[in-house]
């Protein structure tokens, strides 16, 4: 497996888990915070492994920088959907622009 994979299992782990044993809890109402069952050791177990906290947290940005790499975007895309403001930019700073390229 490769690493990009293993930083997703351990992120969507993570919260699977903690979601798991967060409805079993409710499930079983006040009877799931007591300690006649093992939910209540699971859920203190689980608490640093949720997917705010801890090593997921750590996890997120590195795979997102990963899986985003391998995307470029293409020439079609930025002409199609160019920036609102450009040509009202280009029109006001047009003086600032000839200046600048004359002195270039």
């Amino acid at each position: 497996m490769h690493g990009v994979e293993i930083g997703v299992i351990k992120f969507w782990g993570a919260r699977v888990m903690y979601n798991v044993i967060d409805r079993a809890i409710q499930i079983h109402g006040s009877l799931g915070y007591t300690t006649d069952l093992p939910l209540e050791s699971m859920y203190r177990a689980a608490g640093p492994h949720g997917s705010t906290t801890g090593p997921t947290r750590c996890t997120r940005s590195p795979v997102a920088r990963q899986i985003l790499k391998s995307y470029r975007p293409s020439r079609s895309a930025r002409r199609a959907h160019p920036h609102p403001t450009r040509p009202r930019r280009l029109e006001k700073y047009a003086a600032y622009l000839d200046d600048l390229a004359v002195s270039s």
